[in-house]
């Protein structure tokens, strides 16, 4: 109830503060005429401004409030929402914003009294003070919480102030088709005609802005196809998507069919049809600025736990493995390209070529996404709440032993001793398989077990932890096969291996974490071998450097080598098929300053290689690379 109440507080604000940006706008657009069917239609406008104002002043207080009742899950007393106003940054925001829509209404009373006059120095000063008023909001939404919260902020901006000037100029457009639409002597009709091609001119860029900055926007919110369908912020962004569309579609009609129909002066039904058509807009503006803010009160996706209500996802490379799905994929590209094709050519053609247009699109598209569907369970985009640390895969390695190597072998590749009673075989751990299943996939086979298999579920053995840290361990198990190919040579722009996080000790005594050099420089991890004195001397060694582009972590923890173990495998040396474990060795593991394994040395394997691990160049070329992909998500996905 709370979340309705700052929701229509959201909504009311955005809907006043667009009435009192975009009137002043499409008046200004109109141009002047002091023909008094045109004062009259001004006067009528700028009557509301008073009405205007006064809403956006109770709206930002009903905000303010709501945020404070939110606070104390009841509704909030007046103690409360002082405190929440003077102590929190969305309070003191919340405070200029009511300070500023103070001032706005002596402004709009003001514009009302003297309502017939030509567009006012007053009414202009309001504009851009409601201009601020509403552009201040995304001060203290989603955006200013991100880690680009100012390249978003503005964008986000920029999104209120667009849909601000194009909703707020619609009761204009409205109200002047009406007076047209009567206008029997024709004193007005040639005013309308100019004032609506004028802003029709001025609200496409800004429809153009709205697209544009809302993708960015949602792009920074919402990760996945399991985001978008899944959570509620995800929802309620589809439905704000489809009425846009709408009111594109309506929009559209409007300026290429409608308006041209202006220069009939005897149609006098041309009016009653735009009024009709933009009534239809404006419900559907209205329905945007009401799911905006719903949006502005709903938990980001990115922060929401996913739940998938669909039995298929869409997957590239997951869909590869099933037969015939890449011909598939052909066929509905090749068809959605017909489609296109035949719209090119035909833009003009009849009502049923559009419906041929139609269908032939819609084949392609349900064929496409047939060949890129894989199977789907409810956890399939889960976000583990277990971070991506050695020390969780180091119990779910555990877990794994005690578990899952009667039928996954010991060596994790399918070959236990109970493989060969099943009616299908166990899957094989180190397969590249592995990787084309999303972590939510694998937590819901260890809970509930394989819907077609003979693999049960284990969720009344292992706790919810424990079976977030076996996915974990599966993770990396998978990754160390595909290891294999590195090497002391770095890739040229090619991060792909994420490096585990985990803890260590410091030089200085203290504590840190491998993600606190993100950003900050990159990490040679150091596994040394006991009493090995050619290990101990290249520790020795890599001690007195003194790089500032590069630190020299030694882990010492147990659980840090259980887990980067995996990562040793070469490609002529797999690891014993019996055991999960590796020999202790000497390894390196250079690791960029966005969090990518990308060069490996072992002494023991390559000792060939042991002059081409040339550091320096190493650290040199990592340095100069920009960021390729974002950091690997600390919590698998």
């Amino acid at each position: 109830m709370i979340e309705a109440y700052a929701a229509g507080a959201r909504a009311l604000a955005a809907l006043c503060g667009a009435y009192l940006i975009g009137t002043p706008l499409f008046l200004l657009r109109a141009g002047a005429s002091d023909d008094p069917a045109v004062r009259a239609w001004r006067a009528r406008l700028l009557r509301f401004f008073p009405i205007a104002a006064l809403g956006l002043l109770f709206a930002l207080l009903g905000l303010l409030h709501a945020q404070a009742s939110g606070v104390a899950a009841a509704v909030a007393d007046l103690a409360l929402t002082r405190d929440i106003a003077s102590s929190t940054a969305f309070g003191r925001i919340a405070l200029v914003r009511l300070g500023l829509a103070l001032l706005l209404v002596p402004l709009a009373i003001g514009c009302a009294v003297r309502a017939g006059d030509r567009i006012s120095i007053a009414a202009v000063a309001a504009m851009l003070l409601a201009a601020v008023v509403v552009g201040a909001g995304p001060l203290s939404g989603h955006a200013a919480g991100t880690d680009v919260a100012t390249v978003l902020v503005t964008l986000h901006v920029v999104h209120v102030l667009a849909l601000a000037c194009w909703i707020g100029g619609l009761p204009a457009w409205i109200t002047l088709a009406r007076a047209a639409q009567h206008d029997h002597d024709g004193s007005i009709r040639a005013f309308a005609a100019v004032a609506m091609t004028r802003f029709s001119r001025f609200a496409l860029p800004c429809m153009a802005v709205i697209v544009v900055a809302g993708s960015l926007i949602a792009l920074e919110f919402v990760d996945d196809q399991g985001d978008l369908l899944g959570t509620r912020y995800g929802r309620l962004l589809c439905l704000k998507i489809l009425a846009l569309l709408a009111v594109l579609a309506i929009a559209h009609r409007l300026r290429t069919r409608w308006l041209p129909r202006l220069d009939e002066p005897a149609d006098l039904d041309v009016h009653a049809d735009g009024v009709r058509r933009t009534q239809r807009e404006a419900l559907f503006a209205v329905v945007v600025l009401a799911l905006g803010a719903g949006l502005a009160q709903t938990t980001p996706a990115i922060h929401d736990q996913p739940h998938w209500w669909l039995p298929w996802r869409l997957s590239f490379d997951a869909s590869a493995e099933v037969p015939g799905s890449r011909i598939a994929v052909l066929v509905g590209a090749g068809l959605l390209i017909a489609a296109a094709w035949w719209a090119a050519l035909g833009a003009r053609s009849g009502r049923g070529a559009r419906r041929g247009i139609g269908v032939l699109g819609l084949a392609g598209l349900g064929t496409a996404a047939w060949g890129l569907s894989v199977p789907a369970y409810p956890d399939t985009f889960l976000r583990s709440p277990v971070p991506y640390l050695t020390l969780s895969i180091d119990q779910g390695r555990r877990a794994f032993a005690q578990n899952c190597v009667a039928c996954h072998g010991t060596g994790g590749l399918g070959d236990g001793v109970l493989a060969s009673t099943l009616r299908r075989p166990p899957a094989d751990m180190s397969a590249p398989h592995t990787a084309l299943h999303t972590a939510g996939d694998m937590y819901w086979w260890i809970t509930h077990g394989m819907p077609e298999g003979p693999m049960p579920g284990f969720g009344s053995v292992l706790d919810d932890e424990q079976r977030w840290d076996t996915v974990n361990f599966l993770r990396v198990f998978s990754q160390g096969f595909q290891a294999r190919v590195l090497s002391p040579r770095i890739v040229p722009r090619g991060p792909w291996l994420g490096a585990p996080d985990f803890y260590y000790a410091t030089a200085d005594g203290g504590r840190a974490q491998l993600k606190d050099l993100r950003a900050v420089r990159a990490a040679l991890i150091v596994f040394t071998v006991a009493g090995d004195p050619r290990s101990l001397a290249r520790l020795g060694a890599l001690r007195s450097r003194a790089d500032p582009r590069l630190a020299i972590v030694e882990p010492t923890s147990p659980d840090v080598w259980q887990a980067y173990q995996f990562l040793t495998r070469t490609l002529a040396d797999r690891g014993a098929p019996d055991r999960l474990d590796l020999p202790r060795r000497h390894a390196e593991f250079l690791v960029d300053r966005f969090g990518y394994v990308r060069a490996r040395w072992l002494p023991e394997d390559d000792p060939t290689h042991a002059n081409d691990f040339d550091l320096d160049a190493a650290v040199s070329a990592l340095a100069e690379e920009p960021e390729i992909l974002p950091p690997p998500d600390l919590h698998l996905h």
